[in-house]
């Protein structure tokens, strides 16, 4: 019988931390060769296809399902060295079809949540990393894991974290203010645009800043303190549309399928001081994608009555 109790054994796949999920992808295709092929979803960032064509990959797009699967029967892995999974939204498979990846290099896309679930970590050769600058209260962050040797991370610095930061510490102290002020907004506003401007030409791999790196593990343990919560309020939005049948894993946004064009409802929304966030750019490969949905915030930083009075106003515009 192996030992019971006592301290817990260590053991960990290869771990990187770093900036951002551009720089984990980078990291990650340090590991492919010039002509090697990729499988993308056709719903993608854009960054993502770009990295790729910087590697020289030849990519191949497969489609996905408007619930976000993936027909598995339909793909050809005969003649692919890796496969790009995204797991949207903070829906994670139960079930991998370990057997028809074999033979390809998995990346797993774990950008809507904090973690890596384990059933993601059981391919023959696999890379998971996360980019939690979309759903967390922090300006930089991308947990990478691999069952492969990874690279060192370079020792490059970063160009944009220290300017996002600046952005996001202006605009907690905006919303603090008992008197909204229009030029503390347009400050944080700006701040926020110049530091993702300096991320889209940021080229280097780069690890998190220690600034970056002590919020980071607070909003982390935050976050994990607050699972259930998300959770209800991803269940309070269904209760209103109705669209799905079981819960994420980890609650982020609420993808909501809606009747009309998703551009016009996020403008009337805007002018009555609701935000939402859009993935992604409206391209030739996702427009099927992008012209259908909108994505509703789950954060518990924003009340239940936030939260409800949106719902109602997309049920106005959106009939």
């Amino acid at each position: 019988m192996k030992p019971f109790g006592g301290e817990l054994a260590a053991e960990y796949p290869t771990i990187r931390l770093l900036d951002s999920g551009r720089s984990s992808l980078r990291l990650i295709l340090k590991n492919s060769k010039p002509g090697q092929t990729i499988l993308l979803p056709e719903y993608l960032c854009p960054i993502i296809s770009e990295i790729c064509q910087q590697y020289q990959l030849i990519i191949r797009y497969y489609p996905i399902g408007d619930d976000f699967s993936i027909d598995f029967s339909a793909l050809d892995f005969t003649e692919c060295d890796w496969f790009y999974w995204i797991h949207y939204f903070g829906f994670f498979p139960t079930d991998l079809p370990i057997s028809q990846l074999s033979q390809v290099a998995v990346i797993h896309d774990c950008v809507f949540s904090p973690f890596v679930p384990p059933q993601l970590q059981q391919s023959a050769i696999w890379y998971a990393f996360t980019s939690v600058r979309k759903i967390m209260p922090v300006a930089e962050g991308s947990l990478l894991l691999s069952n492969q040797v990874l690279s060192t991370i370079p020792a490059a610095v970063n160009q944009f974290a220290a300017i996002k930061w600046q952005g996001l510490e202006q605009k907690a102290a905006y919303r603090n203010m008992a008197t909204l002020n229009e030029e503390i907004e347009l400050g944080y506003l700006n701040k926020l645009a110049k530091g993702e401007q300096a991320l889209t030409v940021q080229q280097a791999i780069c690890s998190m800043t220690d600034h970056g790196l002590e919020r980071y593990h607070a909003a982390m343990a935050q976050q994990f303190s607050t699972l259930s919560a998300r959770l209800a309020r991803f269940q309070l939005v269904n209760n209103v549309f109705n669209q799905y049948q079981n819960q994420p894993d980890f609650a982020c946004f609420y993808p909501l399928k809606i009747k009309n064009n998703p551009a016009e409802l996020l403008k009337k929304l805007r002018a009555d001081n609701f935000f939402l966030p859009y993935f992604w750019p409206n391209t030739e490969k996702n427009s099927i994608y992008y012209n259908k949905f909108i994505f509703i915030p789950l954060a518990i930083s924003y009340s239940e009555e936030d939260l409800m009075r949106l719902c109602e106003k997309i049920t106005l515009y959106d009939n």
